[in-house]
This record gives C-alpha cells, sequence and structure tokens, in this order.
C-alpha cells in the first residue's frame, strides 16, 4: 500500500496496524474490525477506509490456512480514490438531471436501445394517467401498450414509435390527440455519444 515502507510491510503486525490507524480518517472504526477477526479467526473481512489525505482503500482480509488450520491472516489494500471519485461525480450528475426533469413542466422519459426505461419524471404519469405500477415498470412496451389506448388512433401511434425504435438517426416532432380531447405535443430524438454510439431515445 502506497506510503508504507518495505520494511514496515514485513514487521511485526503491531507495527503495521499502528502505521495504518495513524493515517486513517476513523481509525476507531478499523480497529474495532482488527478486533473482531482477531476474536474470530474464520471470518473474512471487507471495509472501505478513508486516509487522511482523502484516500480511499478497499480492505480485504481472509484467514491463511494449511489443510484445515488457521495459521494466519492475509491482508490486502487497493487504492480506490479515482473510482470513488468518478462515481461520486456520477452520482452528483445523476441527481441533478433528475432533480432538473421533476422540476420540468414537460413530460419526459429516456429509454434505452433495449426498451428499458433509464429516467422518467412523474410530469408524464400525470398527462398520461399512467397508474404508479405501469409507470414504474422498466419495460417500456409495457407502457406504450397502456398510453395507445387512450389516443385516436392507437394503431398508428404504436407504429410510430415502432418506426423511430428501428430508425435511430430520426428525430420526432408532432402531435398527439388523446380520446378525451387533450392534444398533446410531442418531440423524440435519439441520444448517441460524441462517437456516435447508439444509447436510446429522448421522449
Amino acid at each position: 500500500m502506497g506510503g508504507f515502507s518495505d520494511t514496515l510491510a514485513i514487521d511485526h503486525d503491531g507495527l503495521v496496524v499502528a502505521s495504518v490507524l495513524s493515517r486513517l480518517a476513523e481509525p476507531t472504526l478499523f480497529a474495532e474490525r482488527i478486533e473482531e477477526v482477531h476474536a474470530h479467526p474464520e471470518l473474512e473481512s471487507f471495509d472501505l477506509l478513508t486516509l487522511n489525505d482523502g484516500q480511499c482503500l478497499e480492505c480485504y482480509s481472509r484467514p491463511q490456512r494449511i489443510s484445515d488450520s488457521i495459521i494466519g491472516r492475509v491482508w490486502s489494500f487497493r487504492d480506490i480514490t479515482i473510482r470513488k471519485r468518478v462515481e461520486e461525480q456520477l452520482l452528483w450528475r445523476t441527481t441533478f438531471l433528475e432533480s432538473l426533469m421533476e422540476s420540468a413542466p414537460d413530460g419526459i422519459i429516456a429509454v434505452d436501445a433495449a426498451g428499458k426505461k433509464i429516467l422518467q419524471n412523474h410530469r408524464i404519469a400525470e398527462l398520461w394517467r399512467i397508474p404508479p405500477e405501469i409507470a414504474e415498470n422498466p419495460d417500456d412496451s409495457v407502457q406504450v401498450a397502456f398510453v395507445k389506448n387512450q389516443t385516436l388512433d392507437p394503431q398508428g401511434f404504436v407504429d410510430k414509435v415502432s418506426h423511430l425504435y428501428a430508425n435511430p438517426e430520426q428525430t420526432l416532432h408532432d402531435e398527439v390527440e388523446l380520446r378525451h380531447g387533450v392534444i398533446l405535443e410531442r418531440y423524440s430524438a435519439a441520444v448517441h455519444d460524441r462517437y456516435g454510439k447508439y444509447y436510446g431515445r429522448l421522449w
């Protein structure tokens, strides 16, 4: 593990533990974990550790055996600082996007290339009068089957949706008239990354 000398790494266990604890942001929790596995040598452990300098580590330990006898314990540490920062950034972006969608006056839904709903705001359910059990179902085809019957032209509605999923390069801007007199303006476009890879469709 970075910051520990080779001499310390092969030295007495107490020196290694003391050095590790001195660098942890919350040393008490890890000290309690060490006491737990020493008291129960057969246990395996997995912990996420944060150092004083912000570095993040995965810590895994398991008993070392010869035949059926436990002769010691192996500890391994992996630096996951970069991965954690990427995960936190992704979580922040996702949270921001969800908040933005929920505050929008339009109904918005994002569907991936396999037909699974990735994001959908509550306004969609309000506009289409979709019950929770269907709105929360990740399969977009279930929702399409439900909402089509509210339109004046159910088959035309389904055909257009199918056509757009089969032709990801196309966009759509039209109107959908519902049986109870409401007219919805509809817009749909494919989602691609900077290299042109198709990820799904936004409605």
